[in-house]
């Protein structure tokens, strides 16, 4: 709390976003400090500049560096044959 009360916030200020965090996890990019349901925008602008953070949301995925480092398709993956499972009748109270 001391923290966010070293940038001028008023403590209920600092006390809503350490709420936000204690609910959601740790802030992942800087946008998401704005989202933050009764926090000023004005507060956020201030803010802002300091915020150690990526600007935009990490994506969930990762993405291959290039179309090379993915592995080569099987040319004969539509031909493999499964072996198709057929369901038997039973009765569901004699099962064990």
């Amino acid at each position: 709390m001391e923290e966010w009360q070293a940038f001028d916030l008023p403590k209920y200020l600092a006390q809503l976003i350490l709420n936000y965090r204690s609910k959601v996890g740790n802030l992942t990019y800087k946008a998401e400090l704005g989202k933050i349901y009764g926090l000023p925008d004005s507060v956020f602008q201030r803010l802002y500049p300091y915020i150690d953070l990526p600007e935009e949301r990490p994506s969930k995925y990762k993405r291959p560096e290039s179309i090379a480092t993915r592995p080569t398709p099987n040319p004969n993956w539509s031909n493999n044959k499964r072996e198709r499972f057929i369901l038997a009748p039973f009765n569901i109270h004699h099962t064990t």
